[in-house]
């Protein structure tokens, strides 16, 4: 009599039935493209020509440098004084002191947000996607032609060098 009274409460435990599971709350649709776009400044042109310096130190991506992340500043820092002189002949800088793989054979024509490039143009998000980060192509779209900027190195921003940036045209 135990032994079917037992046989009944488990039978009576197992036929209960199992609440559904709770539906999960209906998900966001995710924000349209352009939501996800950079804002352009309406003052920035929609296209500039530009050079770049990249001063990288040990241990960061595409960079055989042994300097010191230290020593790689302080070179950054001492080269934009030069490169502001109008005298300053920026592509010898460049051919000089430039890592090799970011070495710039030349002018880089960039196209702002929401511009159809043409030729040998780079749009702003390659050249972003190229350095890691928006920052040197945000600083040339911001300066003046013949006007340098140093772009400090940023583990998220700019993370492959310090990088000076001159805007040509």
């Amino acid at each position: 009599m135990k032994r079917l009274a037992i046989l009944l409460l488990l039978l009576a435990g197992c036929t209960k039935k199992k609440e559904a599971p709770k539906a999960a709350p209906p998900k966001k649709d995710p924000p349209a493209a352009e939501e996800k776009k950079p804002k352009r400044d309406p003052a920035e042109p929609d296209r500039i020509t530009m050079k770049f310096l990249a001063i990288s130190f040990k241990g960061r991506r595409l960079t055989k440098s042994t300097r010191t992340e230290v020593e790689a500043k302080r070179l950054a820092e001492e080269l934009l004084e030069i490169a502001k002189k109008p005298e300053t002949d920026f592509q010898g800088l460049v051919d000089q002191y430039s890592e090799p793989l970011f070495h710039d054979p030349g002018e880089l024509g960039v196209v702002n947000y929401d511009v159809v490039k043409a030729g040998n143009e780079r749009t702003r998000l390659e050249v972003a996607y190229v350095f890691g980060g928006f920052g040197p192509a945000d600083a040339a779209f911001k300066l003046k032609p013949a006007e340098v900027a140093l772009v400090p190195y940023h583990p998220k921003t700019n993370p492959g060098a310090w990088v000076l940036v001159k805007r040509i045209k």
